[in-house]
């Protein structure tokens, strides 16, 4: 019950098939296009991270005698957030903002705490720690609003 297969050989004549010059106007506009996505899918990630930093500081603040059980996820958060403000204000080129975000890394740095979540004068602080978020926010949405 064994059956035979024969090989087909290929025509000697074959001809590799004709391709189309590159066409430069169409590939800068498609990397332009590919730029400007990238553009818009940095801004949204860091739009998220500030929305997410900010809402862990108002959390924070509104909960705040429930708040040591979840003291170092809100650490966390508001870290990763102004580590991610810091970079995006450092590619812009606002080295003041870098430092705001640079000293809110170091108040909640989430391995080495320098601030206690207990006392009021604390909860004045954390609710101040949401200033550099929202002027970060607005000023990446007037940039977008200048860009369209």
């Amino acid at each position: 019950m064994s059956t035979s297969t024969e090989l087909k050989e290929t025509p000697p004549n074959w001809v590799v098939p004709e391709t189309v010059a590159l066409n430069q106007v169409m590939w800068r506009k498609w990397e332009a296009k590919g730029q400007y996505q990238d553009r818009e899918a940095n801004r949204a990630q860091s739009k998220a991270m500030y929305w997410v930093s900010i809402a862990a500081l108002l959390a924070a603040v509104a909960l705040w005698s429930r708040l040591p059980p979840y003291e170092v996820v809100v650490r966390f958060l508001v870290c990763i957030g102004a580590v991610t403000a810091a970079f995006q204000s450092f590619r812009l080129r606002r080295y003041a903002m870098v430092v705001v975000f640079a000293l809110v890394v170091g108040l909640f740095n989430p391995i080495l705490p320098v601030l206690d979540f207990t006392g009021e004068w604390q909860r004045v602080v954390v609710l101040l720690s949401v200033l550099p978020f929202g002027l970060s926010l607005s000023k990446l949405a007037a940039r977008r609003t200048q860009n369209a």
